[in-house]
């Protein structure tokens, strides 16, 4: 079965068909160039869609849904080469906070990249490490 068929087969969107689409891009680009690759924060249905084309791609090892922490409900798709057994490497922790009056909401950026959690004295931010390098702080 050609890739166009198993994506129409196990795709129930044109959404949907595209994220699978990009799911097995990253699994492919993993494969061939020994590297990790990731798909942004997935929703749970996402992921459950994602497991399913890879489960009908008879992958069944070699990634890992990842978010960050334990129980986090949305996670990243990891596809992890030969060399490396964890994504743990691949994220970073920022943590930010800001004056009184201050807002921090929308502050992690993109929800694909990465992911804010907001505690009483700020936030903790975890980012992809490609999405961290980019970041620019600046103060007021």
């Amino acid at each position: 079965m050609d890739r166009r068929e198993l994506l129409d087969r196990t795709a129930h969107s044109p959404e949907e068909r595209l994220l699978l689409s990009r799911v097995w891009d990253k699994c492919e680009q993993c494969r061939t160039r020994n590297m990790p690759t990731a798909t942004g924060f997935l929703s749970p249905a996402e992921q459950a869609a994602a497991q399913h084309l890879l489960n009908a791609l008879g992958c069944r090892e070699g990634y890992v849904l990842w978010g960050g922490y334990d129980g986090a409900e949305r996670r990243r798709l990891v596809f992890l080469p030969d060399w490396l057994e964890t994504p743990d490497d691949q994220v970073a922790a920022v943590r930010a906070a800001c004056r009184s009056g201050g807002d921090l909401t929308n502050i992690g950026g993109e929800s694909k990249y990465s992911k804010t959690i907001v505690c009483p004295d700020g936030c903790v931010i975890y980012l992809w490490k490609r999405a961290a390098v980019r970041c620019c702080w600046t103060r007021p």
